[in-house]
Order: structure tokens, then C-alpha cells, then sequence
């Protein structure tokens, strides 16, 4: 659901009481009637909006308005990165940013967009854009074999990053 620039993603439902304690233990569930159930574990359970205005306000940002492409230019200047450098966290050849047919191809495109949703689901976490991007180029995540962000986006499993950030959004576990 869209709320203003806003897009709020998947809440994760409230569990039911309808179990008894004794019941619980005798089943094995864990359910917040059981007096053992952890009070950290009733927060993960309580529905929580997503919100990700930062993602959008990220592309805009570095868009250009009249195409909707990524301009290469504003990425550079807003993120303090050099051409080589950028080249390099998208894993392509430094001639592809100086071509405006390469930069305006699909592939280009996508993988910039992918970077910008990673960098705006984390600069939240982070605290600034400059701080989302040295995480994204140099944390190594656990749940992925201590890959980092760039690594994956390179290989074409942004979409894993992007539901495991979401997961982790939602009070989840690595």
C-alpha cells in the first residue's frame, strides 16, 4: 500500500491466543498465553509497518526527471564516489559510464536501481547516504556466506538482499 512517497510492505500478523499455557507446553508451541514465551519474542510478533519513503526519495534523487533514468552524473556528485569507483560497485567496465548508450541501457539502469533500493532500505539503519554506502561496499553478511551487499548486486541476487533487509525490518533474525 502507497502512503504519500511512502510504500508500506508485508506486517507480520499478530499471533492468536487461543491455546492455554499448559496446552502450549504440552504441544511444544510457543504462544504468548505461555508464561514462558519471551517478551522479545512478543515485539517480533506485533505488526509492524514497513516503510521505505527513502528508497523512492533516492531514486528521485539521482533520476532524471524527464527520461526516469539514473543519471550518472548526480549519482557520482551525490554519493562522493568517483567514475572508477562507481564502476567498480556495480561491477561494470569504466568506458560503460562515459557512453550515454550504455548508461541509458536496461541492464545499466537496473543494476543502479538495485544499488539505490539497498542503499535506501539501510541509509535508515545507517544514518546518512555516505555511511548506507560504505556498508554496502565493505559489511560482510553472515547470513549470506560473508558476502557483502556489492557482491551480491553484482551477481544479480539483489532480490535475496532485498527480502532478507526486509525480513530484518520486520524484527527478524540473521
Amino acid at each position: 500500500m502507497v502512503v504519500g512517497d511512502r510504500k508500506e510492505i508485508r506486517t507480520r500478523p499478530k499471533v492468536s491466543n487461543t491455546s492455554s499455557a499448559a496446552e502450549s507446553r504440552q504441544s511444544g508451541n510457543d504462544t504468548p498465553g505461555d508464561p514462558m514465551y519471551s517478551a522479545s519474542r512478543m515485539e517480533a510478533e506485533k505488526a509492524v509497518p514497513v516503510r521505505y519513503g527513502t528508497v523512492n526519495a533516492l531514486i528521485r534523487k539521482y533520476a532524471d526527471a524527464r527520461t526516469g533514468n539514473i543519471s550518472v552524473s548526480r549519482l557520482v556528485d551525490g554519493t562522493g564516489l568517483t567514475r572508477k569507483s562507481l564502476a567498480g560497485t556495480l561491477g561494470i567496465d569504466v568506458e560503460a559510464l562515459h557512453r550515454k548508450e550504455r548508461v541509458n541501457s536496461r541492464v545499466m539502469q537496473v543494476r543502479m536501481r538495485e544499488m539505490l533500493e539497498i542503499l535506501g532500505r539501510i541509509t535508515g539503519w545507517a544514518g546518512s547516504e555516505v555511511q548506507a554506502m560504505a556498508w554496502y561496499r565493505a559489511q560482510p553478511i553472515p547470513a549470506f556466506g560473508g558476502r557483502t551487499a556489492e557482491s551480491l548486486v553484482k551477481c544479480d541476487q539483489a532480490g535475496a538482499l532485498r527480502d532478507y533487509l526486509d525480513h530484518m525490518a520486520m524484527g527478524g533474525f540473521a
